[in-house]
Protein backbone atom coordinates (compact mmCIF):
# COMPACT_ATOMS: atom_id res chain seq x y z
CA UNK A 1 0.00 0.00 0.00
CA UNK A 2 2.86 2.39 0.86
CA UNK A 3 4.61 1.64 -2.46
CA UNK A 4 1.39 2.32 -4.38
CA UNK A 5 0.95 5.66 -2.66
CA UNK A 6 4.57 6.67 -3.29
CA UNK A 7 4.59 5.69 -7.02
CA UNK A 8 2.78 8.79 -8.38
CA UNK A 9 5.35 11.05 -6.73
CA UNK A 10 8.28 9.64 -8.78
CA UNK A 11 9.11 11.77 -11.84
CA UNK A 12 11.55 11.41 -14.74
CA UNK A 13 14.52 13.77 -15.19
CA UNK A 14 12.79 15.37 -18.20
CA UNK A 15 9.68 16.10 -16.14
CA UNK A 16 11.80 17.57 -13.38
CA UNK A 17 13.70 19.84 -15.85
CA UNK A 18 10.44 21.03 -17.46
CA UNK A 19 8.94 21.79 -14.10
CA UNK A 20 12.04 23.77 -13.13
CA UNK A 21 12.09 25.74 -16.39
CA UNK A 22 8.43 26.55 -16.84
CA UNK A 23 7.55 27.58 -13.32
CA UNK A 24 7.86 31.28 -12.56
CA UNK A 25 11.28 30.92 -10.99
CA UNK A 26 12.34 28.59 -13.83
CA UNK A 27 11.70 31.19 -16.59
CA UNK A 28 14.05 33.69 -14.98
CA UNK A 29 16.75 31.12 -14.41
CA UNK A 30 16.37 29.77 -17.99
CA UNK A 31 16.67 33.25 -19.54
CA UNK A 32 19.85 34.02 -17.64
CA UNK A 33 21.30 30.60 -18.51
CA UNK A 34 20.46 31.00 -22.23
CA UNK A 35 21.99 34.49 -22.37
CA UNK A 36 25.19 33.34 -20.71
CA UNK A 37 25.48 30.33 -23.01
CA UNK A 38 25.03 32.46 -26.18
CA UNK A 39 27.61 35.00 -24.95
CA UNK A 40 30.20 32.29 -24.42
CA UNK A 41 29.44 30.68 -27.80
CA UNK A 42 29.58 33.93 -29.81
CA UNK A 43 32.75 35.19 -28.11
CA UNK A 44 34.45 31.84 -28.65
CA UNK A 45 33.50 31.93 -32.34
CA UNK A 46 34.82 35.50 -32.62
CA UNK A 47 38.24 34.56 -31.22
CA UNK A 48 38.56 31.51 -33.47
CA UNK A 49 37.86 33.65 -36.58
CA UNK A 50 40.37 36.27 -35.42
CA UNK A 51 38.10 39.17 -36.36
CA UNK A 52 38.07 42.36 -34.32
CA UNK A 53 35.07 43.21 -32.19
CA UNK A 54 33.17 46.36 -33.17
CA UNK A 55 29.78 47.77 -32.42
CA UNK A 56 28.60 47.09 -35.97
CA UNK A 57 29.61 43.44 -36.14
CA UNK A 58 29.12 42.66 -32.36
CA UNK A 59 25.32 43.01 -32.30
CA UNK A 60 24.71 39.24 -31.59
CA UNK A 61 27.08 39.27 -28.62
CA UNK A 62 25.46 42.44 -27.26
CA UNK A 63 21.97 40.89 -27.60
CA UNK A 64 23.11 37.67 -25.87
CA UNK A 65 24.67 39.67 -23.03
CA UNK A 66 21.47 41.68 -22.71
CA UNK A 67 19.49 38.43 -22.51
CA UNK A 68 21.78 37.29 -19.71
CA UNK A 69 21.30 40.55 -17.79
CA UNK A 70 17.52 40.33 -18.27
CA UNK A 71 17.52 36.84 -16.77
CA UNK A 72 19.47 38.03 -13.75
CA UNK A 73 17.02 40.91 -13.26
CA UNK A 74 14.05 38.56 -13.44
CA UNK A 75 15.60 36.28 -10.82
CA UNK A 76 16.15 39.19 -8.47
CA UNK A 77 12.64 40.57 -9.05
CA UNK A 78 11.03 37.14 -8.39
CA UNK A 79 12.92 36.74 -5.12
CA UNK A 80 11.83 40.19 -3.92
CA UNK A 81 8.17 39.55 -4.85
CA UNK A 82 8.15 36.22 -2.99
CA UNK A 83 9.45 37.76 0.21
CA UNK A 84 6.81 40.51 0.06
CA UNK A 85 4.07 37.92 -0.50
CA UNK A 86 5.10 36.01 2.61
CA UNK A 87 5.05 39.18 4.64
CA UNK A 88 1.57 40.01 3.33
CA UNK A 89 0.15 36.58 4.25
CA UNK A 90 1.79 36.45 7.68
CA UNK A 91 -1.09 38.10 9.58
CA UNK A 92 -0.37 38.73 13.23
CA UNK A 93 -2.69 36.89 15.66
CA UNK A 94 -4.88 39.16 17.73
CA UNK A 95 -3.83 39.67 21.31
CA UNK A 96 -5.39 37.25 23.84
CA UNK A 97 -8.27 39.01 25.59
CA UNK A 98 -7.69 39.68 29.26
CA UNK A 99 -9.10 36.91 31.45
CA UNK A 100 -9.13 34.29 28.68
CA UNK A 101 -7.16 31.18 29.69
CA UNK A 102 -4.02 30.50 27.72
CA UNK A 103 -4.26 27.46 25.46
CA UNK A 104 -1.37 25.15 26.11
CA UNK A 105 -0.26 22.65 23.50
CA UNK A 106 -0.68 19.13 24.77
CA UNK A 107 0.73 15.76 23.91
CA UNK A 108 -1.68 12.99 22.95
CA UNK A 109 -0.98 11.23 26.25
CA UNK A 110 -2.50 14.15 28.17
CA UNK A 111 -5.77 14.05 26.24
CA UNK A 112 -8.77 12.06 27.50
CA UNK A 113 -9.28 8.78 25.64
CA UNK A 114 -12.42 10.11 23.97
CA UNK A 115 -10.40 12.96 22.41
CA UNK A 116 -7.57 10.86 20.99
CA UNK A 117 -8.21 10.69 17.26
CA UNK A 118 -6.51 8.48 14.72
CA UNK A 119 -4.03 11.26 13.95
CA UNK A 120 -3.37 11.90 17.63
CA UNK A 121 -4.98 15.34 17.74
CA UNK A 122 -7.80 16.75 19.85
CA UNK A 123 -11.32 16.59 18.47
CA UNK A 124 -14.10 19.02 19.14
CA UNK A 125 -14.24 22.57 20.39
CA UNK A 126 -13.70 23.87 23.90
CA UNK A 127 -17.22 23.05 25.07
CA UNK A 128 -17.17 19.59 23.51
CA UNK A 129 -13.70 18.99 24.95
CA UNK A 130 -14.82 19.86 28.50
CA UNK A 131 -17.75 17.48 28.15
CA UNK A 132 -15.41 14.66 27.20
CA UNK A 133 -13.08 15.46 30.09
CA UNK A 134 -16.09 15.36 32.44
CA UNK A 135 -16.98 11.92 31.11
CA UNK A 136 -13.49 10.73 31.98
CA UNK A 137 -13.76 12.11 35.53
CA UNK A 138 -17.21 10.54 35.91
CA UNK A 139 -15.74 7.16 34.95
CA UNK A 140 -13.15 7.52 37.72
CA UNK A 141 -15.94 8.50 40.15
CA UNK A 142 -17.98 5.39 39.31
CA UNK A 143 -14.86 3.32 39.99
CA UNK A 144 -14.48 5.08 43.38
CA UNK A 145 -10.98 6.21 42.36
CA UNK A 146 -10.41 9.76 43.70
CA UNK A 147 -6.73 9.76 42.75
CA UNK A 148 -7.54 9.15 39.09
CA UNK A 149 -10.36 11.72 39.16
CA UNK A 150 -8.01 14.36 40.55
CA UNK A 151 -5.33 13.52 37.99
CA UNK A 152 -7.80 13.95 35.13
CA UNK A 153 -8.95 17.29 36.57
CA UNK A 154 -5.31 18.42 36.70
CA UNK A 155 -4.86 17.50 33.02
CA UNK A 156 -8.05 19.36 32.19
CA UNK A 157 -6.56 22.51 33.74
CA UNK A 158 -3.27 21.91 31.94
CA UNK A 159 -5.22 21.76 28.67
CA UNK A 160 -6.27 25.36 29.31
CA UNK A 161 -9.91 24.53 30.12
CA UNK A 162 -11.86 25.75 33.12
CA UNK A 163 -13.68 23.05 35.17
CA UNK A 164 -17.40 23.55 35.66
CA UNK A 165 -19.74 22.34 38.40
CA UNK A 166 -20.05 18.95 36.66
CA UNK A 167 -16.27 18.50 36.76
CA UNK A 168 -16.04 19.25 40.47
CA UNK A 169 -19.15 17.19 41.31
CA UNK A 170 -17.58 14.14 39.70
CA UNK A 171 -14.34 14.57 41.68
CA UNK A 172 -16.34 15.02 44.91
CA UNK A 173 -18.38 11.93 44.01
CA UNK A 174 -15.19 9.88 43.57
CA UNK A 175 -13.95 10.96 47.00
CA UNK A 176 -17.31 10.36 48.73
CA UNK A 177 -17.74 6.95 47.13
CA UNK A 178 -14.29 5.94 48.34
CA UNK A 179 -15.16 7.08 51.86
CA UNK A 180 -12.69 10.00 51.72
CA UNK A 181 -15.15 12.54 53.11
CA UNK A 182 -12.55 15.05 54.31
CA UNK A 183 -11.17 15.05 50.79
CA UNK A 184 -14.67 15.56 49.37
CA UNK A 185 -15.26 18.49 51.71
CA UNK A 186 -11.92 19.97 50.64
CA UNK A 187 -12.95 19.90 46.98
CA UNK A 188 -16.31 21.46 47.87
CA UNK A 189 -14.51 24.42 49.44
CA UNK A 190 -12.02 24.60 46.58
CA UNK A 191 -14.68 24.80 43.87
CA UNK A 192 -16.36 27.65 45.73
CA UNK A 193 -13.03 29.47 46.02
CA UNK A 194 -12.65 29.19 42.24
CA UNK A 195 -15.98 30.91 41.69
CA UNK A 196 -17.82 27.73 40.70
CA UNK A 197 -21.10 27.57 42.58
CA UNK A 198 -22.06 24.29 44.23
CA UNK A 199 -25.58 23.03 43.48
CA UNK A 200 -28.01 20.65 45.15
CA UNK A 201 -26.31 17.68 43.47
CA UNK A 202 -22.99 18.66 45.03
CA UNK A 203 -24.39 18.65 48.55
CA UNK A 204 -26.45 15.49 47.97
CA UNK A 205 -23.26 13.66 47.00
CA UNK A 206 -21.49 14.69 50.19
CA UNK A 207 -24.54 13.88 52.33
CA UNK A 208 -24.80 10.43 50.77
CA UNK A 209 -21.16 9.83 51.64
CA UNK A 210 -21.86 10.65 55.29
CA UNK A 211 -24.93 8.37 55.27
CA UNK A 212 -22.91 5.44 53.93
CA UNK A 213 -20.26 6.09 56.58
CA UNK A 214 -22.96 5.84 59.31
CA UNK A 215 -22.46 9.52 60.13
CA UNK A 216 -26.00 10.88 60.30
CA UNK A 217 -24.94 14.09 62.04
CA UNK A 218 -22.39 14.77 59.30
CA UNK A 219 -25.17 14.49 56.71
CA UNK A 220 -27.38 16.79 58.77
CA UNK A 221 -24.66 19.44 59.12
CA UNK A 222 -24.06 19.32 55.38
CA UNK A 223 -27.79 19.92 54.87
CA UNK A 224 -27.62 23.00 57.11
CA UNK A 225 -24.70 24.43 55.12
CA UNK A 226 -26.62 23.84 51.91
CA UNK A 227 -29.71 25.71 53.07
CA UNK A 228 -27.52 28.50 54.50
CA UNK A 229 -26.04 28.89 51.01
CA UNK A 230 -29.54 29.42 49.64
CA UNK A 231 -29.75 26.10 47.81
CA UNK A 232 -33.19 24.47 47.77
CA UNK A 233 -33.25 20.79 48.94
CA UNK A 234 -34.99 18.25 46.73
CA UNK A 235 -36.58 14.84 47.31
CA UNK A 236 -33.17 13.12 47.12
CA UNK A 237 -31.83 15.41 49.86
CA UNK A 238 -34.60 14.51 52.28
CA UNK A 239 -34.49 10.79 51.40
CA UNK A 240 -30.75 10.79 52.15
CA UNK A 241 -31.35 12.28 55.59
CA UNK A 242 -34.09 9.75 56.39
CA UNK A 243 -31.79 6.92 55.27
CA UNK A 244 -28.80 8.28 57.22
CA UNK A 245 -30.68 8.27 60.55
CA UNK A 246 -32.52 4.99 59.94
CA UNK A 247 -29.24 3.29 59.07
CA UNK A 248 -27.80 4.06 62.51
CA UNK A 249 -31.04 3.07 64.26
CA UNK A 250 -32.22 6.56 65.16
CA UNK A 251 -35.76 5.94 64.02
CA UNK A 252 -37.22 8.94 65.82
CA UNK A 253 -34.94 11.28 63.85
CA UNK A 254 -35.66 9.37 60.63
CA UNK A 255 -39.41 9.83 61.10
CA UNK A 256 -38.87 13.49 61.97
CA UNK A 257 -37.07 14.05 58.67
CA UNK A 258 -39.92 12.37 56.81
CA UNK A 259 -42.33 14.81 58.43
CA UNK A 260 -39.98 17.64 57.47
CA UNK A 261 -40.13 16.41 53.88
CA UNK A 262 -43.90 16.61 53.90
CA UNK A 263 -43.82 20.01 55.61
CA UNK A 264 -41.59 21.36 52.84
CA UNK A 265 -44.20 20.37 50.27
CA UNK A 266 -42.03 17.59 48.88
CA UNK A 267 -43.60 14.19 48.19
CA UNK A 268 -41.41 11.47 49.79
CA UNK A 269 -40.15 8.80 47.43
CA UNK A 270 -39.90 5.06 47.93
CA UNK A 271 -36.33 5.39 49.23
CA UNK A 272 -37.51 7.22 52.34
CA UNK A 273 -40.15 4.60 53.18
CA UNK A 274 -37.82 1.70 52.47
CA UNK A 275 -35.26 3.24 54.81
CA UNK A 276 -37.85 3.30 57.61
CA UNK A 277 -39.00 -0.28 56.96
CA UNK A 278 -35.44 -1.59 56.89
CA UNK A 279 -34.44 0.45 59.94
CA UNK A 280 -37.26 -0.88 62.11
CA UNK A 281 -36.67 -4.44 60.91
CA UNK A 282 -32.98 -4.17 61.77
CA UNK A 283 -33.93 -3.10 65.31
CA UNK A 284 -36.24 -6.12 65.61
CA UNK A 285 -39.32 -3.90 65.71
CA UNK A 286 -41.67 -5.92 63.51
CA UNK A 287 -44.64 -3.65 64.27
CA UNK A 288 -42.71 -0.56 63.14
CA UNK A 289 -41.55 -2.21 59.92
CA UNK A 290 -45.10 -3.40 59.21
CA UNK A 291 -46.58 0.06 59.91
CA UNK A 292 -44.35 1.80 57.36
CA UNK A 293 -44.90 -0.88 54.74
CA UNK A 294 -48.62 -0.33 55.12
CA UNK A 295 -48.09 3.44 54.84
CA UNK A 296 -46.23 2.88 51.58
CA UNK A 297 -49.13 0.88 50.20
CA UNK A 298 -51.64 3.55 51.28
CA UNK A 299 -49.70 6.15 49.32
CA UNK A 300 -49.73 3.99 46.22
CA UNK A 301 -45.99 3.35 46.19
CA UNK A 302 -44.97 0.02 44.70
CA UNK A 303 -43.21 -2.06 47.33
CA UNK A 304 -40.39 -4.34 46.30
CA UNK A 305 -39.69 -7.96 47.16
CA UNK A 306 -36.84 -6.85 49.43
CA UNK A 307 -39.20 -4.59 51.41
CA UNK A 308 -41.64 -7.43 52.07
CA UNK A 309 -38.78 -9.79 52.89
CA UNK A 310 -37.43 -7.61 55.73
CA UNK A 311 -40.92 -7.43 57.26
CA UNK A 312 -41.24 -11.22 56.96
CA UNK A 313 -37.80 -11.59 58.53
CA UNK A 314 -38.73 -9.29 61.41
CA UNK A 315 -41.78 -11.41 62.28
CA UNK A 316 -39.87 -14.69 61.71
CA UNK A 317 -37.17 -13.65 64.19
CA UNK A 318 -39.92 -13.02 66.70
CA UNK A 319 -41.03 -16.63 66.09
CA UNK A 320 -44.33 -15.26 64.74
CA UNK A 321 -44.57 -17.73 61.87
CA UNK A 322 -48.23 -16.94 61.23
CA UNK A 323 -47.52 -13.23 60.75
CA UNK A 324 -44.52 -13.97 58.54
CA UNK A 325 -46.61 -16.35 56.42
CA UNK A 326 -49.38 -13.71 56.09
CA UNK A 327 -46.94 -11.19 54.64
CA UNK A 328 -45.65 -13.85 52.25
CA UNK A 329 -49.18 -14.25 50.95
CA UNK A 330 -49.60 -10.46 50.76
CA UNK A 331 -46.48 -10.23 48.61
CA UNK A 332 -47.77 -12.90 46.24
CA UNK A 333 -51.18 -11.18 46.03
CA UNK A 334 -49.41 -8.01 44.82
CA UNK A 335 -48.02 -9.97 41.89
CA UNK A 336 -44.52 -10.16 43.35
CA UNK A 337 -42.51 -13.39 43.20
CA UNK A 338 -40.82 -14.22 46.52
CA UNK A 339 -37.13 -14.84 46.07
CA UNK A 340 -34.61 -17.14 47.69
CA UNK A 341 -34.23 -14.85 50.72
CA UNK A 342 -37.99 -14.83 51.38
CA UNK A 343 -38.38 -18.59 51.24
CA UNK A 344 -35.17 -19.27 53.17
CA UNK A 345 -36.45 -16.98 55.93
CA UNK A 346 -39.55 -19.15 56.27
CA UNK A 347 -37.59 -22.42 56.05
CA UNK A 348 -35.12 -21.25 58.70
CA UNK A 349 -37.82 -19.90 61.00
CA UNK A 350 -39.70 -23.20 60.98
CA UNK A 351 -36.50 -25.15 61.53
CA UNK A 352 -35.46 -23.03 64.53
CA UNK A 353 -38.85 -23.68 66.11
CA UNK A 354 -38.41 -27.41 65.55
CA UNK A 355 -41.14 -27.46 62.91
CA UNK A 356 -39.20 -29.64 60.48
CA UNK A 357 -42.31 -30.54 58.50
CA UNK A 358 -43.02 -26.82 58.05
CA UNK A 359 -39.50 -26.36 56.71
CA UNK A 360 -40.06 -29.14 54.20
CA UNK A 361 -43.38 -27.58 53.13
CA UNK A 362 -41.85 -24.14 52.48
CA UNK A 363 -38.88 -25.72 50.72
CA UNK A 364 -41.19 -27.72 48.45
CA UNK A 365 -43.15 -24.56 47.62
CA UNK A 366 -39.91 -22.78 46.77
CA UNK A 367 -38.89 -25.52 44.32
CA UNK A 368 -42.37 -25.63 42.79
CA UNK A 369 -42.16 -21.88 42.07
CA UNK A 370 -38.81 -22.29 40.33
CA UNK A 371 -36.80 -20.50 43.02
CA UNK A 372 -33.27 -21.82 43.52
CA UNK A 373 -32.40 -22.60 47.14
CA UNK A 374 -29.27 -21.31 48.84
CA UNK A 375 -26.64 -23.23 50.79
CA UNK A 376 -27.21 -21.28 54.01
CA UNK A 377 -30.74 -22.45 54.70
CA UNK A 378 -29.71 -26.11 54.29
CA UNK A 379 -27.17 -25.67 57.06
CA UNK A 380 -29.83 -24.16 59.32
CA UNK A 381 -32.33 -26.94 58.67
CA UNK A 382 -29.80 -29.75 59.08
CA UNK A 383 -28.70 -28.17 62.36
CA UNK A 384 -32.34 -28.14 63.43
CA UNK A 385 -32.54 -31.83 62.53
CA UNK A 386 -29.50 -32.43 64.72
CA UNK A 387 -31.14 -30.64 67.66
CA UNK A 388 -34.23 -32.76 67.19
CA UNK A 389 -32.19 -35.93 66.75
CA UNK A 390 -33.80 -36.57 63.35
CA UNK A 391 -31.00 -38.37 61.52
CA UNK A 392 -33.36 -39.52 58.77
CA UNK A 393 -34.47 -35.98 57.97
CA UNK A 394 -30.89 -34.70 58.09
CA UNK A 395 -29.87 -37.23 55.44
CA UNK A 396 -32.95 -36.35 53.39
CA UNK A 397 -31.93 -32.66 53.38
CA UNK A 398 -28.47 -33.62 52.15
CA UNK A 399 -30.15 -35.44 49.29
CA UNK A 400 -32.20 -32.32 48.52
CA UNK A 401 -28.99 -30.34 48.31
CA UNK A 402 -27.58 -32.77 45.76
CA UNK A 403 -30.82 -32.66 43.78
CA UNK A 404 -30.60 -28.85 43.70
CA UNK A 405 -27.08 -29.06 42.24
CA UNK A 406 -25.47 -27.81 45.45
CA UNK A 407 -22.45 -29.35 47.13
CA UNK A 408 -22.84 -29.68 50.90
CA UNK A 409 -20.00 -28.07 52.83
CA UNK A 410 -18.19 -29.42 55.88
CA UNK A 411 -20.51 -27.60 58.29
CA UNK A 412 -23.59 -29.23 56.70
CA UNK A 413 -22.08 -32.71 56.81
CA UNK A 414 -20.94 -32.17 60.41
CA UNK A 415 -24.47 -31.13 61.41
CA UNK A 416 -25.93 -34.23 59.70
CA UNK A 417 -23.40 -36.51 61.41
CA UNK A 418 -24.23 -34.79 64.71
CA UNK A 419 -27.90 -35.59 64.09
CA UNK A 420 -26.94 -39.25 63.70
CA UNK A 421 -24.92 -39.05 66.89
CA UNK A 422 -27.85 -37.69 68.89
CA UNK A 423 -30.11 -40.31 67.38
CA UNK A 424 -27.60 -43.05 68.25
CA UNK A 425 -27.48 -44.04 64.57
CA UNK A 426 -23.77 -44.87 64.24
CA UNK A 427 -24.08 -46.71 60.93
CA UNK A 428 -25.88 -43.80 59.22
CA UNK A 429 -23.29 -41.41 60.64
CA UNK A 430 -20.43 -43.49 59.22
CA UNK A 431 -22.17 -43.64 55.85
CA UNK A 432 -22.47 -39.86 55.71
CA UNK A 433 -18.87 -39.52 56.88
CA UNK A 434 -17.60 -41.75 54.08
CA UNK A 435 -19.74 -39.84 51.55
CA UNK A 436 -18.18 -36.58 52.76
CA UNK A 437 -14.66 -38.00 52.37
CA UNK A 438 -15.51 -39.30 48.89
CA UNK A 439 -16.59 -35.76 47.95
CA UNK A 440 -13.07 -34.56 48.75
CA UNK A 441 -14.05 -32.73 51.94
CA UNK A 442 -11.48 -33.00 54.72
CA UNK A 443 -13.06 -33.75 58.09
CA UNK A 444 -12.22 -31.62 61.12
CA UNK A 445 -12.14 -32.58 64.78
CA UNK A 446 -15.82 -31.58 65.17
CA UNK A 447 -16.89 -34.11 62.54
CA UNK A 448 -14.66 -36.81 64.02
CA UNK A 449 -15.96 -36.15 67.54
CA UNK A 450 -19.59 -36.26 66.37
CA UNK A 451 -18.94 -39.50 64.49
CA UNK A 452 -17.18 -41.07 67.49
CA UNK A 453 -19.93 -40.42 70.05
CA UNK A 454 -22.49 -43.06 68.95
CA UNK A 455 -19.73 -45.70 68.74
CA UNK A 456 -18.52 -44.63 72.17
CA UNK A 457 -21.99 -45.08 73.63
CA UNK A 458 -21.94 -48.67 72.38
CA UNK A 459 -18.51 -49.25 73.92
CA UNK A 460 -16.89 -49.74 70.48
CA UNK A 461 -13.52 -48.35 71.60
CA UNK A 462 -11.72 -50.04 68.71
CA UNK A 463 -13.61 -47.92 66.15
CA UNK A 464 -13.05 -44.77 68.19
CA UNK A 465 -9.32 -45.52 68.44
CA UNK A 466 -9.24 -46.12 64.67
CA UNK A 467 -10.86 -42.73 64.10
CA UNK A 468 -8.25 -41.15 66.39
CA UNK A 469 -5.44 -42.79 64.39
CA UNK A 470 -7.05 -41.57 61.15
CA UNK A 471 -7.16 -38.04 62.57
CA UNK A 472 -3.46 -38.22 63.41
CA UNK A 473 -2.57 -39.44 59.93
CA UNK A 474 -4.54 -36.56 58.37
CA UNK A 475 -2.88 -33.99 60.61
CA UNK A 476 -6.06 -33.17 62.52
CA UNK A 477 -5.29 -32.14 66.09
CA UNK A 478 -7.41 -33.92 68.69
CA UNK A 479 -9.18 -31.98 71.45
CA UNK A 480 -11.01 -32.53 74.75
CA UNK A 481 -14.27 -33.43 72.96
CA UNK A 482 -12.73 -36.37 71.13
CA UNK A 483 -10.86 -37.36 74.31
CA UNK A 484 -14.20 -37.40 76.14
CA UNK A 485 -15.67 -39.72 73.47
CA UNK A 486 -12.64 -42.02 73.75
CA UNK A 487 -12.92 -42.23 77.58
CA UNK A 488 -16.66 -42.81 77.21
CA UNK A 489 -15.96 -45.72 74.83
CA UNK A 490 -13.50 -47.28 77.35
CA UNK A 491 -16.09 -46.92 80.12
CA UNK A 492 -18.96 -48.46 78.12
CA UNK A 493 -16.96 -51.41 76.85
CA UNK A 494 -17.10 -54.81 78.47
CA UNK A 495 -14.76 -55.19 80.15
CA UNK A 496 -13.76 -51.61 80.89
CA UNK A 497 -10.42 -50.52 79.43
CA UNK A 498 -8.75 -48.93 82.51
CA UNK A 499 -5.18 -49.00 81.24
CA UNK A 500 -6.09 -47.64 77.83
CA UNK A 501 -8.04 -44.81 79.42
CA UNK A 502 -5.19 -43.87 81.77
CA UNK A 503 -2.70 -43.98 78.89
CA UNK A 504 -4.94 -41.76 76.72
CA UNK A 505 -5.16 -39.12 79.46
CA UNK A 506 -1.38 -39.09 80.03
CA UNK A 507 -0.76 -38.65 76.26
CA UNK A 508 -3.39 -35.90 76.08
CA UNK A 509 -1.78 -33.91 78.91
CA UNK A 510 1.64 -34.37 77.29
CA UNK A 511 0.18 -32.96 74.03
CA UNK A 512 -1.25 -29.93 75.81
CA UNK A 513 -4.92 -30.89 75.63
CA UNK A 514 -7.02 -29.16 78.27
CA UNK A 515 -8.47 -31.37 80.99
CA UNK A 516 -11.96 -29.87 81.02
CA UNK A 517 -14.58 -30.64 83.64
CA UNK A 518 -16.32 -33.08 81.25
CA UNK A 519 -13.05 -34.97 80.66
CA UNK A 520 -12.38 -35.23 84.42
CA UNK A 521 -15.91 -36.54 84.97
CA UNK A 522 -15.41 -39.15 82.20
CA UNK A 523 -12.06 -40.23 83.70
CA UNK A 524 -13.59 -40.50 87.17
CA UNK A 525 -16.43 -42.62 85.80
CA UNK A 526 -13.86 -44.93 84.17
CA UNK A 527 -11.22 -45.25 86.93
CA UNK A 528 -13.20 -44.36 90.02
CA UNK A 529 -12.68 -41.23 92.11
CA UNK A 530 -9.57 -42.31 94.12
CA UNK A 531 -7.56 -43.58 91.13
CA UNK A 532 -8.66 -40.70 88.87
CA UNK A 533 -7.61 -38.14 91.52
CA UNK A 534 -4.25 -39.88 91.93
CA UNK A 535 -3.57 -39.85 88.18
CA UNK A 536 -4.55 -36.19 87.84
CA UNK A 537 -2.38 -35.18 90.85
CA UNK A 538 0.53 -37.07 89.32
CA UNK A 539 -0.01 -35.12 86.06
CA UNK A 540 -0.30 -31.82 87.92
CA UNK A 541 -3.96 -31.34 87.01
CA UNK A 542 -6.50 -30.12 89.55
CA UNK A 543 -9.43 -32.50 90.00
CA UNK A 544 -11.81 -29.81 91.25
Amino acid sequence: MAAACAAPMKQSKTQQVCKALFCRDGVARGTALAGATMCVFLLDSRFQQGSAFTMSNGVPEILAFGLFLAGLWLCRSQAWTGSKGKEATAVRRPARPEGEPRRVAMSVENLPKSERGASGGAAGGAHGGLSRWNQEIDGAAKAANPVLAEEILAKLLKAGLLPDVVSYNSVIHACAKAGALARAEGWLEHMKSQGVGANVITYNIVMDGYAKADNAMGAQECFQRMTAAGIQPNVVTYATLVHAHAKVGDMAAAERWLRTTLGAGVVPNIVSFNALVFGYSKKGDAEGAERWLQEMEKRGLESRVATYTVVIDAWAKRAEIGKAAWWMEQMVSKGLQPGTASYCTMVDACAKLGDLEGSVAWYSRMIENGVSPGTHNFSTVVTACARAGRADMAEAWLERMHDAGLSPELIVYSAAIDACSKAGDAERGMRLFEKMKAAGIKANVVAYSALARPFAKKGDWATVERLGQQMSEEGVQTNEYFLYALLDAYTNSKPRQFRRGEKAVREAVANGIEMSHHVIVALTRLLGRPRARSVLEELGVSST
